[in-house]
């Protein structure tokens, strides 16, 4: 009782702790980019916080001057995009962030294609600091390093990392992509016995001189299930840290990738809760893109629990039995 009462007490405190983290890191991109790069997310403890909080503050002026010069001249920066390149994965993870168990025939998404996605989005964004390649697994993907080395080829993207779950070690033409890429590699953390070869990717990665990040996090967030529907969505949205977030798939632009994922389920989703790039030019994406900023709540959030300091929490990876 003495515990269910202090947290009441503590909610408001904590929903305008949030809240004003994350209407200031989306204001912000440059600020928003050093958070991401710092490998320090709105969830982790009050010491790597104010580590993060440190930096920030070292690095204000550069980050304003920054921010600033990308006001004036008008560009359209996105801060952190997720790209998905192949549906197979080599666990079987309940709760999945994306639903790879649940996709039918999995597959790698041709590197033609996914080249061609790409540069459609660099037609439309003046800049991305982060574009993160995520999967299922990419490490899977026959033809990761021909994708690779089309981002790195661009001169509009910052930074370039590949999201693995650790089971997979990336074979010479993948490691001599991730090298000229400059990329950095952002191994997820789970159970020793789901991560066989993790040391041995680590040390691979190590000799080849990539950049690797093993993540640090204790537990994944439950979103609960798509039967839920209540008011709260409003209010969830406001401190849910995927308003950090930006997922291109199939040439549109997610803020969530609960909207993909009850897309896909045939649950009825506002059109305006994503930007199809299919269906729109460059002249007229600016206000789209502005008009996407400044989304108060999106369809997906009444069924969804969103990533706040309220949901949930699960044990990482559960795999299931069939």
């Amino acid at each position: 009782m003495k515990n269910s009462f202090t947290k009441k007490l503590a909610d408001p405190f904590l929903y305008v702790f949030w809240k004003t983290q994350i209407d200031i890191l989306s204001a912000c991109p440059p600020l928003q980019n050093m958070a991401f790069r710092s490998g320090i997310g709105t969830d982790r403890s009050r010491r790597l916080w104010l580590t993060m909080l440190r930096r920030i503050v070292k690095g204000l002026p550069t980050l304003l001057s920054s921010h600033l010069r990308d006001l004036r001249q008008g560009r359209i920066v996105l801060t952190n995009v997720t790209f998905g390149v192949t549906s197979r994965c080599t666990l079987r993870c309940d709760k999945c962030l994306v639903r790879m168990p649940d996709w039918p025939n999995p597959s790698d998404f041709p590197a033609s294609r996914c080249i061609r996605e790409l540069e459609a989005l660099f037609a439309f964004a003046d800049f991305i600091y982060t574009l993160n390649i995520s999967g299922g697994e990419p490490f899977l993907h026959t033809a990761l390093d021909e994708i690779l080395l089309a981002c790195a080829a661009s001169d509009k993207i910052a930074h370039i990392s590949v999201a693995t779950n650790g089971t997979i070690v990336p074979n010479k033409k993948q490691l001599a992509a991730l090298r000229a890429a400059n990329a950095t590699v952002r191994i997820s953390k789970y159970r020793p016995e789901l991560q066989p070869e993790v040391e041995t990717l680590k040390h691979v990665l190590e000799q080849n001189s990539i950049l690797y990040i093993h993540e640090s996090g204790a537990f994944w967030y439950d979103l609960g299930d798509e039967n839920i529907c209540d008011n709260q969505g409003k209010r969830r949205f406001r401190v849910c840290s995927q308003r950090l977030c930006l997922i291109y798939y199939d040439k549109k632009l997610f803020q969530c990738c609960q909207t993909i994922n009850q897309m896909q389920n045939g649950i009825q989703t506002d059109s305006k809760d994503y930007i199809d790039l299919r269906a729109t030019d460059p002249s007229s994406f600016r206000a789209q893109w502005n008009a996407f900023g400044k989304k108060r709540v999106l369809s997906a959030c009444s069924r969804c629990l969103g990533f706040t300091y309220k949901t949930p929490r699960i044990p990482i990876g559960t795999q299931r039995d069939c």
